[in-house]
C-alpha cells in the first residue's frame, strides 16, 4: 500500500536520539551482565541509570545493524530496568525517554505498530515536549486502520506544528508540515483533492506563513493547498494561497516543471469568470481585480483574460474601457478577435 510505503520512509528519517561516538556493534555484555549484579546489590538510582543505559545503548548497536529483534529485546530490558525501580527514576528522565522512544521506533520497524502505540502513549503522557516521539506517535496511528486512528494522527500531527512555532521546539513543526504535505500528495494522487486539502490544512492551518523549514518547503506546500482547492472545485478560494506563494518566490516551479505563476494565472482566471456569473453591482469590479491578477502573474490566460475585463467593463457600461481591451486583444491575435465576434 502507497500510504505503508511513504510512512515507513517517514520514519527512517524521524532521526532516532543515537549517541554519537559509539563503536558500531560493540558487545556489551559483559558490562551489563557486571551491573545487574551490582544493581542487585545496591539497587540505588544512580546504579539504575547505568545499568539502563548500556542496555539502551546495546539496542541502539541493534538498530544500527539493523536487527530488530535485537533492538526490541534490549529496548525491553532498558525499560524494564527503570520500571523496576518504582518511581525511583522520573518518567521524564533523559535515559526513561530515550529508551521508550528506541523501543517504540524497534517495535515500529518489526511491524508491531499496536505494541508501539502502547509505549508511545505511555512516552508522550510522561514527556509532552518530546517531540519526536509525538511525531512517531502520529506517524505510527496513519498506519492502523480505522477512522479513530486516521483522525487522531492528523490531531496528533496538528498539535505538534502549533506548538512546534517556539524556538526550541521548532523541528517539530517542519516534521509535521512535512509529514502533512507528503501524505495529503498520496490523497491528491488517488483524486481525493479534497481530502488532500482537509488533511494539509488540519497540520498547517493554524501555523504561519513560514510553514516549512525553508523557502522551497514552504512555498510548496502553500502551492499544494491551492491546487487541492482548486481541483476539489474552488477556484476562487484557490487564489489566496497560490497569492501567498507568488509572494515568497514568483519563480517557483515544480520537479515536473509546473510553474507557479501559471497555476496562479489559471485560478485567477476561473475566479475572475465565477464573478462574472455572479449578480450585483461589486461582481464584475472584482472580476477586473481578478483578471489583472492573471495577467500580472503569467500571461498563459492573456487574451482570455483581456476578453473577461472586457466582458465585465461592458457589465459596468464603460463601453470605452471595454473596446480597449479588444483593441488589446487585436493587437495579439486577430485571429482570437473573430471566435469572440462569431460566439
Amino acid at each position: 500500500m502507497k500510504t505503508r510505503t511513504l510512512v515507513t520512509s517517514l520514519l527512517l528519517v524521524a532521526a532516532l536520539l543515537l549517541p554519537a561516538g559509539f563503536a558500531f556493534s560493540q558487545d556489551r555484555t559483559a558490562d551489563i551482565k557486571e551491573d545487574k549484579a551490582l544493581l542487585k546489590s545496591n539497587p540505588t538510582s544512580n546504579n539504575r541509570l547505568r545499568l539502563a543505559t548500556l542496555e539502551y545503548l546495546q539496542g541502539t548497536d541493534a538498530l544500527k545493524a539493523n536487527d530488530m529483534a535485537a533492538a526490541v529485546s534490549s529496548m525491553q530490558e532498558a525499560v524494564a530496568t527503570l520500571d523496576a525501580g518504582k518511581g525511583q527514576v522520573p518518567e521524564n528522565h533523559p535515559v526513561y525517554e530515550v529508551s521508550r522512544y528506541g523501543l517504540a521506533y524497534a517495535l515500529v520497524q518489526s511491524n508491531k505498530p499496536d505494541d508501539a502505540l502502547l509505549v508511545l502513549d505511555q512516552l508522550v503522557n510522561a514527556s509532552p515536549d518530546f517531540g519526536r516521539a509525538r511525531y512517531l506517535l502520529g506517524a505510527t496511528l496513519i498506519q492502523m486502520p480505522g477512522e479513530k486512528s486516521q483522525d487522531r494522527a492528523v490531531s496528533v500531527m496538528s498539535k505538534l506544528a502549533q506548538d512546534g512555532r517556539s524556538p526550541y521546539k521548532e523541528w517539530g513543526a517542519h516534521a509535521a508540515t512535512r509529514f502533512a504535505y507528503d501524505l495529503s500528495t498520496l490523497a491528491h494522487a488517488r483524486g481525493d483533492a479534497a481530502g488532500a486539502g482537509k488533511m494539509l490544512s488540519a497540520v498547517t492551518g493554524a501555523i504561519g506563513d513560514d510553514k516549512g523549514a525553508d523557502q522551497t518547503e514552504t512555498v510548496r506546500v502553500m502551492f499544494a493547498e491551492g491546487v487541492y482547492l482548486r481541483d476539489a472545485g474552488d477556484v476562487s478560494g484557490a487564489v489566496t494561497p497560490l497569492a501567498a506563494a507568488y509572494k515568497v518566490d514568483a519563480n517557483f516551479r515544480l520537479a515536473n516543471g509546473v510553474a507557479l505563476g501559471g497555476v496562479l494565472s489559471n485560478a485567477y482566471y476561473g475566479a475572475g469568470l465565477n464573478q462574472l456569473s455572479l449578480a450585483g453591482d461589486a461582481a464584475p469590479k472584482l472580476a477586473v481585480d481578478l483578471f489583472d491578477g492573471a495577467l500580472k502573474s503569467g500571461d498563459a490566460n492573456a487574451l482570455d483574460a483581456h476578453h473577461g475585463k472586457a466582458v465585465a467593463y461592458s457589465k459596468m457600461k464603460e463601453f470605452d474601457k471595454a473596446s480597449d481591451e479588444l483593441k488589446v486583444i487585436v493587437s495579439k491575435d486577430p485571429s482570437y478577435y473573430e471566435k469572440i465576434k462569431r460566439k
